[in-house]
């Protein structure tokens, strides 16, 4: 099927993202009707239960909806380890079948090929940092801050943990310091849930929760995330 418009362009933010990591959730590509409006395939989970690449090639043949590809490493989070090049050949064998691809910031340099079809290809990219174990600190985030610019891509994502109202205001302030730059941001861990809101509140680019099963620690579910964002969504701006 051809390639579906990428919602990055299409949808005021913040887009729904629903996360797949089961053969049951995979199966969910081709209806119709779905709470998120992009759907991410983590190809690294879907592997490590033993679904091959050629049936998630066939599921997405025949996807409803705007699909993100993510392949990740065990560094950030990923489940499946990779042997050799096959995180660049599997990349390369399913970006035909995929609108967007997350890669990330610290991969950027070992997936340039990766990068460079994709850009080809006219396919959108999302280039993620994570800090799954403990919070970014400021000098952490002054950081990545800098290495993000190095790139031109569709959007910047960071995916830390937090514990306590400091590192929530520190993600936050990406949104309103660094507006030149397209951000995702988004909290990990027991106050995920609340984080999701808020940044999406704030103007988060992506707002993540799950169609099958959590991806990460405290996500929530996708149709829960936008039941919560609705009433902020339908909202009628005040008259002055």
């Amino acid at each position: 099927m051809p390639p579906l418009a990428s919602p990055l362009a299409s949808y005021k933010p913040p887009v729904f993202v629903g996360t797949v990591i089961t053969p049951r959730g995979l199966r969910l590509l081709n209806r119709v009707k779905l709470p998120a409006q992009l759907i991410e395939v983590r190809v690294d989970e879907l592997l490590a239960k033993g679904v091959t690449v050629d049936e998630i090639e066939l599921a997405l043949l025949k996807r409803a909806h705007p699909v993100l590809l993510t392949l990740r490493t065990r560094e950030e989070g990923g489940a499946y380890t990779w042997r050799g090049s096959k995180r660049e050949e599997t990349f390369l064998h399913l970006l035909p079948f995929a609108e967007l691809i997350d890669v990330e910031l610290a991969q950027a340099k070992a997936m340039h090929r990766v990068l460079k079809a994709a850009k080809k290809a006219g396919k959108s990219v999302i280039l993620s940092a994570h800090s799954l174990a403990q919070p970014l600190s400021a000098a952490k985030m002054k950081a990545l801050v800098a290495s993000f610019a190095k790139h031109d891509l569709d959007c910047y994502k960071i995916a830390a943990r937090v514990h306590d109202q400091d590192d929530i205001q520190r993600l936050a302030s990406l949104l309103f310091h660094h507006q030149d730059h397209p951000w995702a941001v988004m909290g990990v861990g027991p106050l995920a849930a609340h984080t999701r809101l808020i940044f999406a509140v704030l103007g988060s680019r992506l707002a993540y929760g799950y169609l099958d099963s959590p991806a990460a620690p405290g996500q929530p579910s996708v149709a829960k995330l936008r039941s919560l964002l609705a009433p902020f969504q339908n909202a009628k701006p005040r008259s002055r």
